[in-house]
């Protein structure tokens, strides 16, 4: 691209400029085996003794875009500036550190940065970033929610559909007299799909992430979202549901009114179920103090002579709390049987429930 210069071994002519060169160099032929690319030197070379040479290896022109990457957790208020290299030769380029000049509007040559590169097998790009772009800002927000997107009960067995959505969104405000390309890099979700924007030439995808492209003219705002989506399913039985479950589910909005009404009823009867077990708590716990005085009574009867007035007292006592530990014994085993009953006709209702729609 007119304006990006790759120095060092790519770039021959912006190296001529910056360095003067005593004669024509010849580069190197290369060839490209399967773990590395060797170079042929064409002539010999003689350095004499204290001397050093630069041997050049390379000397092509291949593809370059100047880009703005963005990524949130690199740097989180501007992009950075970076370079796409496109390898359209036939053979890999090696690994290396690259010097990079960029050519202004009157022709002057200036260096802009440097780059590290890994091994560019022929016909692959690579994207790398040589410096903060501070000209441009980026503000990026993150959020999130779930909504309930499908819902199935057959014989009080619940499936819940819930999608979890996830949306990034950035407002990029560009150079105040320059125009950007804005790479968006995102991390990209395991099992999460792609919802906006829509797949096409300007979102690519790279090892773990989405590159959204975006174009800014100089002193524009744009905004880039991108939202991902995964649904994932809940199985429940209505049968085994307690009563703070049924608060958390009726409280989405999202829930169709059937079912609601549905767990309202279901929410009664847990109530009712409730309602009995505190009344056996209770009879246990009256139970439990009335043997305590029983025990209490037998021995007051022990340790007096039973001619005595206290005597026949305790006596009419101890009889009267056996009454009572009757009465309670019976009331028991009804609060008993009635909780039974209870949880049947929970178990039976849940099981009634049924939502196809």
């Amino acid at each position: 691209q007119d304006g990006v210069a790759l120095g060092g071994a790519l770039d021959m002519e912006v190296m001529n400029q910056a360095v003067a060169q005593p004669a024509t160099l010849v580069a190197a032929e290369s060839s490209e085996t399967t773990t590395q690319v060797v170079f042929h030197v064409p002539e010999p070379v003689t350095v004499e003794r204290g001397e050093s040479l630069l041997v050049p290896v390379v000397d092509r022109t291949i593809e370059a875009d100047l880009v703005a990457l963005y990524q949130q957790g690199v740097q989180p208020d501007h992009p950075l500036a970076a370079v796409r290299l496109v390898n359209d030769g036939e053979t890999g380029l090696p690994p290396g550190v690259l010097t990079l000049y960029q050519r202004d509007a009157a022709g002057l040559v200036s260096h802009v940065g440097d780059a590290r590169l890994g091994a560019l097998p022929g016909g692959e790009s690579r994207l790398l970033s040589f410096a903060v772009d501070q000209k441009v800002t980026v503000d990026a927000t993150t959020s999130g929610d779930q909504t309930i997107t499908k819902v199935k009960i057959v014989d009080g067995l619940l499936t819940l559909t819930t999608t979890q959505r996830s949306t990034f969104t950035t407002t990029i405000t560009g150079a105040a007299r320059e125009d950007r390309v804005v790479l968006v890099d995102v991390p990209r979700y395991d099992g999460w799909t792609l919802i906006a924007p829509a797949a096409g030439p300007d979102v690519e995808i790279v090892a773990g992430s989405y590159r959204v492209r975006r174009p800014v003219a100089a002193g524009a705002v744009e905004t880039v979202t991108l939202v991902q989506e995964q649904p994932t399913d809940q199985t429940l039985d209505l049968a085994d549901i307690d009563e703070s479950t049924i608060r958390w589910y009726v409280s989405d909005p999202d829930l169709p009114k059937e079912v609601v009404d549905a767990f309202a009823t279901l929410s009664k009867r847990l109530a009712d179920i409730n309602d009995a077990q505190w009344a056996i708590t209770d009879l246990e716990q009256r139970l439990s103090t009335v043997q305590i005085d029983q025990g209490r009574l037998r021995d007051n009867l022990n340790a007096v002579p039973e001619t005595s007035d206290l005597y026949q007292r305790y006596l009419t006592k101890l009889d009267a709390a056996e009454t009572e530990i009757e009465t309670l014994q019976t009331d028991l085993a009804a609060a008993r049987a009635k909780l039974i009953e209870l949880r049947v006709d929970f178990t039976s209702t849940a099981r009634a429930v049924n939502y196809l729609k």
